[in-house]
């Protein structure tokens, strides 16, 4: 039987899924004003989403171990639901962060229990694609779903698409019921057992680096829209044509990451990218027309203003 249609269904819920986790990048300032907090507090609905996918996954992942994929896909489907139930109905900044967490948890567990349904429904050879093509989905909600969740919020609300999440992952809970069959869970793996691993001085200085690099990415990823918004107010309306051109600007440097790397080495490409990055960060900087010392000057003119004795 060709199961290649369940795993595009996969893909397809993967994109929705994912867009539960990005799509407030591009509203965070719609988000900060709707619950009377400062856009850098709202800031920090990304980082609990985080730490509840990094922490509370495994913690998840472990305690159903014996369940069936079919049922580890269901249950996330309906942690996501929860959690856009919570986003959209329970009022106030804390819990939203509450509902953040949640979805942070449920997104971890569907991500990871998706690659293993689709590389089994795969024919032997191409379980690669396979879980390539979740990939996708999941990695084009960074693409789409950033610059559709702003045009929402322009238009109508910000929680407008959640309520479109809503209903899709309510849709997919009776899809992946009804087509994906019973599959034998992966065997656990103790907790302690992957950390140990960090003992390794390579790989705990790989993980030392990709941390500050991904620190460097999301930073810039959560404030963006309020940077652009600053420094181009004129453009403030057309910041989702901005987010959609980020997006697809990340595919293609994946995508050339992966040729450089086949080309000069994977050492190589890491440190032009890293270079890159580092370069780009300096003219976010420079491109902002903030100078360190006319924002002094300007401070103690204010400063003199306000107290003609200094």
């Amino acid at each position: 039987m060709n199961n290649a249609w369940k795993i595009y269904m996969l893909t397809l819920i993967s994109f929705f899924v994912g867009t539960s986790q990005f799509g407030i990048v591009g509203m965070l300032d719609k988000i900060a004003a709707s619950v009377g907090v400062a856009v850098a507090t709202a800031g920090q609905l990304i980082t609990v989403f985080a730490l509840g996918n990094a922490i509370g996954t495994p913690i998840v992942m472990v305690a159903m171990a014996k369940m069936n994929q079919r049922s580890q896909l269901l249950l996330a489907l309906s942690i996501i639901l929860l959690g856009i139930v919570l986003t959209l109905l329970l009022p106030g900044f804390g819990f939203l962060m509450a509902s953040r967490v949640v979805l942070g948890i449920g997104t971890g567990v569907f991500v990871v229990t998706a690659y293993a349904v689709a590389a089994k429904l795969a024919p032997p050879g191409r379980q690669g694609g396979a879980m390539s093509n979740v990939a996708m989905g999941f990695g084009s909600s960074l693409v789409f779903g950033v610059p559709i969740g702003r045009v929402l919020a322009e238009t109508y609300d910000w929680k407008t698409i959640f309520w479109v999440i809503g209903i899709f992952s309510l849709l997919a809970i009776f899809a992946v019921a009804r087509t994906i069959p019973d599959m034998e869970g992966e065997t656990s793996v103790p907790l302690g057992k992957p950390l140990a691993f960090v003992k390794n001085p390579r790989i705990a200085a790989a993980l030392g680096v990709t941390f500050f690099v991904f620190i460097g990415f999301s930073i810039v990823d959560t404030y963006i829209t309020s940077y652009l918004a600053t420094v181009m107010p004129e453009m403030k309306r057309k910041i989702s044509v901005i987010l959609f051109a980020m997006g697809i600007a990340s595919v293609i440097g994946s995508r050339f990451g992966g040729f450089l790397a086949d080309r000069i080495g994977t050492f190589r490409t890491l440190i032009i990218s890293m270079v890159v990055q580092a370069f780009a960060l300096v003219l976010l900087s420079v491109g902002s027309g903030w100078n360190p010392v006319a924002h002094d000057l300007g401070t103690r003119l204010l400063d003199v203003r306000a107290d003609p004795k200094l």
